[in-house]
């Protein structure tokens, strides 16, 4: 006859529990980059050694994600602090503490990731989203919504160096149109151009727009 767990048995299965928990932060290091460099590098980190998953880690210059890693904690500094999460990578961590900038990049091989339990700071994260131009020679079309308020569809044709705008088509030269469905319809009208004309108003909040694009390019949303 199979025995019954206890109450006393849980209690117990849950103390183990609670002392490898114990035992795993006892381990735990506080890892520091000395370097702008690759996460995986020793070199970058201050000790040469490359934070693992019990680690809070504090990130100063730039420090580049070039694999799949995990750690407890991640900060990012104030000053010269900077993470770049390259497409094809994948950060995960307990509490990001975000005190200046956080991008995570895309392209046409996908996108980088970054999974948190919570957030703290009031640094700024970046992330990009590929969009193709064309497939031998034929234009290409994206659906597209605003994911903030108040976006004005100016900011979707200004470089993101410096201006401050939230959500920006990184066009970069390429001529794109926005397209609006006209009452439902499924008749496009492609009246917002990327020579400005017609350009003016405000993107309503989780509404679809057609996005006509000649060549590859990103949003990037701040």
């Amino acid at each position: 006859m199979k025995a019954l767990l206890t109450f006393k048995h849980y209690l117990l299965i849950g103390i183990i529990i609670l002392m490898i928990n114990h035992l795993n932060r006892a381990n735990a290091a506080t890892i520091t980059s000395k370097a702008s460099g690759s996460w995986s590098a020793p070199a970058t980190w201050v000790g040469n050694v490359v934070p693992v998953i019990t680690d809070d880690v504090f990130v100063d210059g730039l420090i580049v994600l070039d694999g799949n890693f995990t750690c407890h904690n991640l900060t990012i500094n104030f000053g010269t602090g900077r993470l770049t999460v390259n497409p094809g990578t994948a950060l995960t961590i307990n509490v990001l503490n975000n005190n200046r900038i956080l991008e995570i990049i895309s392209n046409n091989a996908g996108s980088g990731s970054v999974i948190f339990n919570s957030v703290t700071g009031s640094g700024t994260v970046y992330f990009e989203r590929y969009m193709g131009g064309t497939v031998n020679g034929t234009l290409m079309s994206h659906l597209i919504a605003s994911p903030v308020s108040d976006c004005e569809f100016i900011s979707f044709l200004d470089n993101i160096n410096g201006n401050g705008k939230t959500i920006e088509l990184r066009y970069e030269g390429t001529m794109f149109s926005f397209g609006i469905d006209l009452e439902n319809t499924n008749r496009w009208d492609y009246s917002f151009r990327s020579d400005k004309v017609g350009i003016s108003g405000v993107i309503a909040l989780g509404k679809g727009y057609s996005v006509a694009l000649k060549a590859d390019t990103k949003i990037r949303i701040r």
